[in-house]
């Protein structure tokens, strides 16, 4: 079984402290899942949309390459995820719609679709590290509250829908903070501005990342760079599954089927 499969059967669980980012009062005590999917329309105001199994819509969103924001209803910007200029950096995580409280960073791995993610826990007033991990053809994305490699609990997982690329559904473990997931899976929901272009070979040459801390220099542990060990040897759990995306060339880009970018 590749890697594929085994991040999309893998159950979330809660984290093993409550998990805040944005409010405590965004932590719910039981699991949630949503749908978030963007807009074809590159005029709307709000190009995202989240909504509950239900099909009741309970926050929003404006999502372009370089940012995401996640608001509520009545238009209130609850969190921001916007392109960093720092080198080893991806993406910069801030409370509301400025910069004046930033706490997040989404930091560069040594691959085009995983990333460390260092957060102020608002519970403790430390600062802790994710692990956002995704299959080769970025279907699913998994959330961790640790270093995967080591057993960490899988907090978060998004899973794209099999017929439209801009669609996404997020599930979170119980005592994790839901508007930070959002903006995760608001990332991540863009197939093509999610890749990490900083990791591409330009003139056989690999832009920075960050390895400070681990054994993270060897996550390239395959043919395809994504680190799950199996060479693309996971086609048919791909197709058994009803998806048939095609691998996500980090030298091609274009989109990625829906519009509002």
């Amino acid at each position: 079984m590749g890697y594929f499969k085994e991040l999309y059967d893998k159950p979330i669980q809660p984290p093993t402290r409550e998990f805040a980012v944005v409010d405590r009062k965004y932590i719910s005590q039981s699991p949630k899942e949503y749908i978030l999917e963007r807009a074809k329309s590159s005029f709307a105001k709000y190009n995202l949309k989240v909504k509950g199994t239900d099909g009741i819509k309970y926050y929003k969103g404006k999502h372009k390459p370089s940012s995401s924001v996640i608001c509520t209803l009545d238009n209130v910007p609850l969190l921001k995820i916007k392109e960093s200029q720092e080198k080893k950096i991806r993406k910069d995580v801030y409370i509301g719609n400025d910069k004046s409280i930033l706490v997040s960073q989404i930091k560069c791995r040594n691959s085009k679709s995983n990333y460390k993610i260092s957060v102020k826990n608002l519970i403790r007033g430390e600062e802790e590290y994710l692990q956002m991990n995704s299959d080769r053809k970025l279907v699913v994305c998994g959330i961790f509250y640790g270093k995967e490699k080591e057993g960490a609990p899988l907090i978060a997982k998004i899973i794209r829908d099999n017929h439209t690329r801009t669609k996404c559904t997020l599930e979170i473990a119980p005592n994790v903070d839901i508007i930070f997931m959002m903006g995760l899976a608001a990332f991540f929901s863009d197939r093509f501005s999610y890749v990490n272009k900083r990791i591409r070979r330009r003139n056989k040459e690999r832009l920075d990342f960050d390895s400070s801390d681990d054994d993270e220099n060897n996550d390239n542990d395959d043919d395809n760079g994504d680190g799950d060990g199996n060479n693309g040897n996971d086609d048919n759990d791909y197709i058994d599954l009803g998806f048939h995306y095609g691998d996500c060339n980090t030298d091609g880009y274009g989109g990625d089927g829906g519009g509002g970018d």
